[in-house]
């Protein structure tokens, strides 16, 4: 203690007191000071905002919502037939389309990565220009490719067929991945798929018209078709429906593609305001 306060003296030595206090309670005040010091919170330090950092990231946002924006709200080409006839089409791809009756597509490029773009409702037969991918939307599935020819067959989706003249096509059906080569088909509803089966990759001239081909095909599948272009409403037993047709019919006149085709396979139809019905001949 006597060590302490001699310790004391002699920081205090150097200091003028006032002479009413003494050197003790002098110190003591001075104490007092330190420690009230020490009790007061610590200065933060200054956390430095980069203003730079934060607008520049804030425009680049501002570029990818207005591309989003730009190509979400970006007009799509229509293309439609109503007639019988068939209607070809070049699109700003230069890719061609021959569209079939009673069919429509629409077109767009993706401005984000140049992607081609296409739902389809009906038929219609494509020849792709090379480039970036090409998509195909249609009722029951879709396909993409770079540069091929293809048919796709798909006014709903109760059935529909897709057929590849050149090069190959990836198509996804019923959550099913299915690869077409040249000379490939595949036909499908919702329920079942057939295929991929053989085709003559020569028919290709037919098909860019109403001529069709068909080999070893279930009624069914060539009786819808006539129903969604003519706009009727099938009715037929499962027996009939199953039966196979191997064949070519032009589809430009419907009655008359009806009268060859249930001759050929020894049936009557007989259509009243739209309806078709199908029954075995007597």
């Amino acid at each position: 203690m006597k060590n302490t306060d001699k310790h004391i003296d002699r920081l205090l030595s150097g200091y003028e007191v006032p002479a009413t206090k003494s050197r003790r309670e002098a110190w003591e005040q001075l104490n007092r000071k330190i420690s009230a010091n020490e009790k007061l919170p610590k200065r933060q330090p200054v956390r430095r905002i980069n203003f730079a950092y934060y607008l520049t990231g804030a425009a680049a946002a501002a570029v990818i919502l207005v591309l989003v924006l730009f190509n979400f709200f970006r007009p799509k080409e229509e293309f439609s037939n109503k007639q019988m006839a068939i209607q070809e089409t070049i699109l700003p791809d230069s890719s061609q389309v021959v569209l079939k009756t009673n069919s429509k597509i629409e077109y767009h490029e993706r401005l984000i990565d140049g992607a081609r773009l296409v739902n389809l409702d009906g038929e219609a037969f494509f020849s792709v220009t090379k480039g970036k991918k090409f998509q195909v939307d249609f009722p029951g599935g879709n396909l993409h490719v770079l540069g091929t020819k293809f048919n796709i067959r798909a006014y709903s989706e109760d059935m529909g067929r897709v057929d590849c003249f050149e090069g190959s096509v990836k198509l996804k059906i019923n959550q099913q991945d299915i690869v077409l080569t040249k000379g490939q088909a595949v036909s499908f509803s919702p329920d079942h798929i057939e295929g991929p089966f053989e085709i003559k990759a020569d028919n290709l001239t037919g098909i860019t018209d109403n001529l069709y081909h068909w080999s070893d095909r279930p009624l069914q599948e060539i009786l819808s078709l006539i129903c969604a272009r003519e706009g009727y409403q099938l009715s037929a037993s499962e027996s009939i429906l199953e039966k196979r047709f191997t064949g070519s019919l032009n589809l430009t006149n419907g009655k008359q593609a009806l009268t060859i085709l249930t001759k050929a396979m020894n049936l009557d139809y007989n259509l009243t305001k739209n309806q078709l019905k199908i029954v075995e001949s007597n």
